[in-house]
């Protein structure tokens, strides 16, 4: 099978596992993409972009960023595949689809747990050196977007950095150019991910004041770097680090059906 062919080539190019779940939502994106020419050059920027975020994270994180990673979000592991080769590494990858977790476990031998719909219900054991939640910002909605900011940062320990992304102004030409709301953020119940809610994850822009503003409430952490259209040349990279435990009563217990009030007054939804 060509499919095959190319698979296994740009694996053994990389390093890395070869198996490709046919559920990969990137996966199923770069091939249905009519950018590229042909299925092989599709299958070959799979691998490479993969292998570049991977390399990103380690240059954004340092050496002083090894030990016990979370990614979050890993999906079926374009990224994971990558990481799982660094060295220093605990790498523990998380997703919110079941299928997606027994993937990373049985095919590429990482450690994976299952993520929750509610973020306060999201329990990541462990104390992490660094958390990469790529490309999973640019999906939430207002109800949960401070709240996953608040549970990322939480299991990180001291020092630790969370690096997200987050779609900002030179993304909009990616959704016909809107007119952002004065909050700085703008929501569409639109996604590519069928078995998801679009209330729950559809596609998110943020200006820079608006998540600089979100950070300001979370006094345990501070902002280290910001890098803005950094990946994929339209995403704002983002680089928080925690200098303090968190207060307990930052921490509200899970409300289910409602979103705890993490928002300054002006902002609340």
């Amino acid at each position: 099978m060509p499919d095959a062919q190319a698979i296994a080539a740009q694996a053994a190019r990389f390093g890395v596992a070869d198996a490709v779940h046919p559920e990969d939502h990137i996966w199923n994106f770069v091939l249905g993409h009519p950018g590229f020419g042909s299925r092989a050059a599709a299958i070959e920027y799979y691998f490479a972009d993969g292998a570049h975020s991977a390399r990103h994270f380690l240059e954004l994180i340092g050496p002083g960023g090894r030990g016990a990673v979370l990614e979050f979000a890993a999906g079926y592991g374009c990224v994971t595949r990558h990481l799982a080769l660094a060295r220093g590494f605990d790498l523990t990858a998380c997703d919110i689809h079941d299928e997606a977790v027994g993937f990373l476990r049985r095919q590429l031998g990482v450690r994976a747990i299952a993520s929750h719909t509610c973020p306060e219900l999201f329990a990541a054991t462990g104390c992490y050196g660094a958390v990469l939640a790529l490309s999973f910002f640019s999906h939430m909605p207002l109800a949960t977007w401070a709240r996953w900011l608040v549970r990322l940062t939480l299991p990180l320990a001291v020092g630790g950095r969370l690096v997200f992304t987050t779609h900002g102004r030179h993304s909009r030409s990616h959704f016909a150019d809107p007119d952002l709301p004065e909050s700085g953020f703008w929501f569409q119940p639109t996604s590519e991910q069928s078995d998801l809610p679009v209330t729950e994850y559809g596609q998110t822009i943020t200006t820079p004041e608006f998540v600089r503003a979100v950070l300001l409430t979370l006094p345990w952490v501070e902002l280290e770097a910001w890098h803005e259209a950094d990946w994929w040349a339209h995403q704002d990279t983002w680089v928080v680090r925690k200098r303090s435990h968190a207060p307990v009563r930052a921490v509200p217990p899970p409300r289910l059906g409602k979103a705890p009030r993490l928002w300054p007054r002006r902002m609340r939804p």
